[in-house]
């Protein structure tokens, strides 16, 4: 994933492709009973061939039912879940909230929660503390997108015919995604899923 995006801009709708494969990918690991514990960018593959989205390296996924087969600290600081930081066990419901921090994140500049937008710099200590503040159930606000001038130039995305209501719609899903309040968010990646398939329909001229 991390080449695609150094080589060309994603456009909002393949945005939401990317994160509906996510949720197909997710789908079928719970089912089966297993926990990646460590979704993030870098273990996120494309395939040319199949125009698709997958996951890769479970060297810390599990399967959530042998609590004593854990292995190493689950998951990575930039996306995981509030309550998985604080001590709660990982679940199911923490997988989606990484894929839903990297929908927030490519729609916030590639940037976590609480950070100034793009381009303003920040410093490590402002980047600890914006992970601080999020970890620690502060309300998340809208990514950048949504804050961003018709015509501007985006780092990583092509904004392409998707209209401001379609953005700001797409803006919402990733923010409720990530919600400091784990009864807020998405119950499970189908959930998820449906919405960005319905957001599609609505707005990236895809019909099924």
């Amino acid at each position: 994933l991390k080449q695609k995006v150094l080589q060309e801009k994603i456009s909002i709708e393949e945005l939401s492709r990317l994160t509906i494969d996510l949720c197909s990918a997710i789908e079928v690991c719970h089912a089966k009973g297993i926990v990646h514990r460590d979704i993030k960018p870098e273990n996120i593959f494309y395939s040319p061939l199949l125009k698709k989205y997958k996951i890769g390296d479970f060297g810390i996924a599990c399967y959530l039912s042998r609590v004593t087969e854990e292995k190493g600290q689950p998951g990575t600081l930039t996306h995981m879940a509030p309550e998985v930081y604080c001590g709660e066990l990982f679940d199911y419901t923490s997988d989606l909230y990484a894929v839903g921090m990297i929908l927030y994140k490519f729609l916030n500049e590639n940037r976590v929660p609480f950070l100034p937008d793009y381009p303003e710099k920040y410093s490590p200590a402002m980047r600890n503390q914006a992970i601080h503040r999020r970890l620690h159930g502060e309300a998340i606000p809208l990514p950048s997108i949504v804050r961003k001038k018709r015509g501007k130039i985006l780092s990583l995305l092509d904004m392409g015919k998707i209209s401001e209501q379609g953005v700001r719609h797409l803006a919402i899903i990733a923010a409720k995604a990530i919600d400091s309040d784990k009864s807020n968010r998405y119950a499970s990646a189908t959930e998820l899923k449906l919405e960005l398939i319905q957001w599609q329909r609505l707005y990236g001229g895809i019909e099924s």
